[in-house]
């Protein structure tokens, strides 16, 4: 397995974990006013802003497919990412699940390189859970 993906779901599974903390905040919320509410609610409302379909929706909406790398690059032929020699020797075949996971992923680092606050009104900002 390559450093790359290690580090990829390493990220990947710090932002699953934030964004079920999110969306069982936003849950809880809505539902704690509601007598009838029980966990069963809080837990179908809150895995509804968490299946792969909402996810990869979010990554359309992001355009992350134009800023994916789906392959480690080869260090003798390397070019900056985003320039115009990057983009034109890679073909670019990713999933659904794999926007969905980029979406987790991007979470994750955003939550390493900052705090949970900031990283909780990210997700709100890119409207992925609206806190």
């Amino acid at each position: 397995m390559s450093t790359a993906k290690r580090c990829y779901e390493t990220l990947e599974t710090y932002g699953d974990t934030i964004l079920k903390l999110a969306s069982t905040l936003l849950a809880y919320d809505k539902l704690e006013s509601n007598p009838k509410a029980d966990e069963k609610k809080i837990n179908d409302m809150k895995n509804s802003f968490v299946t792969n379909l909402f996810l990869f929706r979010i990554g359309q909406k992001l355009r992350l497919r134009e800023f994916m790398r789906t392959k480690d690059p080869d260090p003798k032929i390397w070019s900056p990412p985003f320039t115009t020699q990057s983009c034109t020797k890679e073909n670019i075949s990713c999933t659904g699940k794999n926007i969905a996971d980029c979406v987790e992923s991007l979470l994750g680092a955003f939550f390493m390189s900052t705090n949970l606050f900031r990283t909780l009104r990210f997700i709100s900002d890119i409207q992925l859970v609206p806190l």
